[in-house]
């Protein structure tokens, strides 16, 4: 699991819980996000949850976006997703993500138990970090310089192929 910008799960806000075993227990409607001092940069919009869970039955996590301005002041929140999770003792899972539109240069993820119980064991949250696409030069005006190209679709980078068109 990579390393989290965020404090531990435990460490985090929760609306309701129980700690077990195996962790931290989000029953269904439960939600947890850090604290808002904790709020980070946006940086590239693209981000990444880690998490270790375990589930006995169907539960979906729902994951939003906590908007906050410089001051780290909440300023709103929106939904990013809802993700279906496997059921399983110890699962580990990543979530890749676009936030959503922001004017605002700081965030907070919030993540939500819909449909059942969740128990976390661990979350790392982190910017997702670019792969190394496939090799290509540009022609820069003067030389061929080497370049990587990826493309985000929103959710996750995509093959792509490049054309040139002249005209």
């Amino acid at each position: 699991m990579a390393d989290s910008v965020l404090p531990a799960f435990g460490s985090w806000w929760q609306s309701a819980s129980r700690i077990v075993a195996d962790g931290i227990t989000l029953p269904a409607g439960a939600t947890s996000t850090p604290y808002d001092n904790n709020a980070v940069p946006v940086g590239s919009k693209r981000w990444s949850v880690e998490l270790t869970y375990t589930t006995t039955a169907a539960a979906t996590l729902s994951i939003r976006h906590n908007h906050f301005n410089a001051a780290k002041s909440k300023i709103r929140q929106t939904a990013i997703d809802d993700f279906p999770l496997s059921v399983g003792r110890l699962v580990t899972r990543r979530i890749d993500f676009l936030l959503s539109d922001t004017d605002q240069p700081n965030w907070l993820p919030s993540l939500g138990a819909v449909g059942g119980d969740i128990t976390i064991k661990a979350v790392s949250v982190y910017e997702t970090p670019a792969p190394a696409g496939p090799a290509v030069t540009v022609w820069d005006g003067r030389k061929e310089v080497p370049a990587t190209i990826t493309v985000w679709d929103g959710s996750k980078e995509v093959a792509c192929s490049v054309e040139v068109f002249t005209g």
